[in-house]
């Protein structure tokens, strides 16, 4: 438990680029990668500087079915999305729909990143305070007949105790369908949304731009990766075998950072929500002129 992990710890990168500002504690060299079947580390998420990151460490495994290792790249990944769900939580009125907006990043919260970040305000404190809430709120705003429809109290501590995803998925399952009755509008979509279009945008402001149209599915973003070089290999999931983007490894980093935005799927579903865009040299598609082109993917 987060309550537990008192032996705090910095981890420094071997890196000499990186500096040395390290603190009291036992020193680490190489890459910081954080292995959960020997010592399990718990990164506390006030300070992710990639060259001194302090940890909390604690024995034990865990029950949840998850990487067994993180690299500093994707904590700061994972704390940065929690961090997003919180703050267009924190801007919303007290409402039912905020609760259940909270109670789900909760969930998601013990489920993907309790083992490694300790993000305030997210965790089982919060869960059974903001549960207890919930209920009269739904009754107090008109919407008492979803009362019924929450998981109950017990699955509730139940998923908490035990420690085990297929549990926090149940109650998640229960709470966002509640939500989705409730509330007229998602705004944490779209807010997310804006702020996304807001990125691209200032992407290809003053730029010529290759824009890409067509219905979802014919192939709009998978012929952008192909063009920015990206290959394809074939994955299995729960609904088949489906093709997934593998970036280059001689992208440049802006390259990288444009691509993994752009999603793809072996289906005829649109995966694009908004514009995506991507700036590649015409040298690498087999033009003679060395130029920049900004290509730019569109939903369906």
């Amino acid at each position: 438990r987060l309550a537990d992990a008192t032996n705090i710890k910095p981890i420094v990168n071997s890196d000499p680029c990186a500096g040395n500002n390290a603190a009291n504690g036992a020193l680490v060299d190489g890459p910081a990668v954080f292995n959960r079947e020997t010592e399990m580390q718990i990164v506390d998420d006030q300070s992710m500087d990639p060259a001194i990151v302090p940890v909390r460490s604690i024995s034990g495994g865990s029950s949840l079915s998850r990487s067994s290792s993180l690299s500093i790249e994707q904590l700061q990944t994972m704390s940065t999305k929690f961090r997003k769900s919180k703050n267009v939580i924190d801007v919303m009125p007290k409402c039912a729909e905020t609760s259940l907006m909270l109670l789900c990043c909760n969930m998601d919260y013990l489920m993907e990143a309790a083992d490694y970040l300790s993000i305030e305000e997210l965790g089982e404190d919060t869960i059974l305070r903001t549960f207890e809430l919930l209920q009269s709120q739904l009754i107090d705003e008109g919407h008492a007949v979803h009362v019924n429809q929450l998981p109950t109290w017990e699955a509730v501590q139940e998923a908490i105790q035990k420690n085990q995803q297929q549990h926090f998925i149940a109650v998640k399952r229960n709470l966002m369908k509640v939500l989705d009755d409730i509330r007229p509008l998602n705004v944490n979509l779209l807010v997310n949304l804006i702020e996304q279009s807001s990125t691209m945008a200032d992407a290809i402001r003053d730029k010529d731009v290759v824009l890409l149209l067509g219905f979802s599915g014919v192939g709009k973003s998978s012929l952008l990766h192909f063009l920015a070089g990206s290959t394809f290999e074939e994955v299995l999931t729960c609904h088949g075998v489906d093709y997934k983007p593998k970036i280059s490894e001689s992208s440049q980093s802006v390259t990288r950072q444009q691509l993994e935005m752009i999603i793809t799927s072996g289906g005829m579903c649109s995966e694009t929500a908004t514009v995506n865009s991507v700036s590649i040299n015409a040298k690498d598609i087999g033009c003679k002129d060395d130029i920049c082109i900004t290509l730019a993917d569109t939903p369906g």
